[in-house]
């Protein structure tokens, strides 16, 4: 059996950066990332970065609201800490983000 958990966050960015350490993270897989920034022409680049430091970019330069369920070029499953990183945002405004990981239950 399998169990959904979404985990929300409002960021701001400063100077066009904005990072969330998400915890917590024990052998649950990602299955959906959504981000919507305050105003929908904001341009911003997207990156997770796992507990040793690897960095994965998702998108470079995208505008407006970004929904991707498709993370092959990520870790099946994650362990640990992981921060979820905005950067050169063309605006300083709030951005929501939600994280949604999928555990097995036993």
């Amino acid at each position: 059996m399998y169990q959904a958990e979404g985990k929300k966050y409002t960021m701001t960015t400063v100077s066009g950066e904005a990072t969330q350490t998400v915890t917590g993270i024990k052998g649950r897989r990602l299955i959906e990332l959504y981000v919507n920034p305050t105003t929908s022409t904001t341009v911003y680049t997207l990156t997770i970065i796992d507990k040793d430091n690897h960095e994965f970019p998702f998108q470079a330069g995208w505008t407006g609201k970004y929904i991707s369920n498709s993370f092959s070029n990520f870790p099946q499953y994650m362990i640990g800490n992981i921060t979820f990183k905005i950067s050169s945002a063309s605006k300083n405004e709030a951005f929501d983000v939600k994280l949604t990981f999928l555990e097995e239950v036993y």
